[in-house]
């Protein structure tokens, strides 16, 4: 697999080790940070891979309850909109949205600051599906990372 880098997008390799190529040492890691989000994204708008803190930020419990989902599934209204808004915007330029500050809101209803970075997954050259991280700017990690 090719790292990601700030100069292009991430590839992954054909075959991987499941059927939307997210490797999964990639969820197990993302799983260890409690305060930043991942997803992968297909080119339907679905989600076919998630963190652990991105299934209690959707106030879901459980993993399968996300995966197959889309935003507007998941999460509030205008929230959702936007959030797709972006997703398609990755998906029909092929270009990355970095650092982008984004008003959330918890599941308990309070709302949050999240810095968010989504890039396309190329294959072929063609974009297949987005990675997406987003990152909790108020809530410290359990680690103070």
């Amino acid at each position: 697999m090719t790292p990601i880098s700030d100069k292009s997008p991430a590839e992954t390799p054909p075959g991987g080790p499941s059927d939307h190529g997210c490797p999964p040492e990639l969820l197990e890691l993302f799983d260890a940070l409690p305060n930043v989000m991942f997803c992968w994204k297909g080119p339907d708008d679905r989600y076919v891979a998630v963190n652990h803190a991105f299934v209690r930020r959707s106030g879901r419990t459980d993993r399968r309850d996300v995966v197959g989902a889309r935003a507007v599934d998941l999460f509030p209204g205008t929230l959702a909109e936007r959030y797709e808004d972006q997703d398609r915007q990755v998906f029909a330029d092929g270009e990355a949205l970095r650092d982008e500050l984004e008003l959330i809101r918890r599941p308990d209803g309070s709302t949050g600051w999240y810095l968010t970075t989504k890039l396309p997954v190329v294959r072929d050259g063609e974009v297949v599906g987005l990675v997406s991280v987003s990152r909790d700017l108020e809530t410290p990690s359990d680690e103070g990372i």
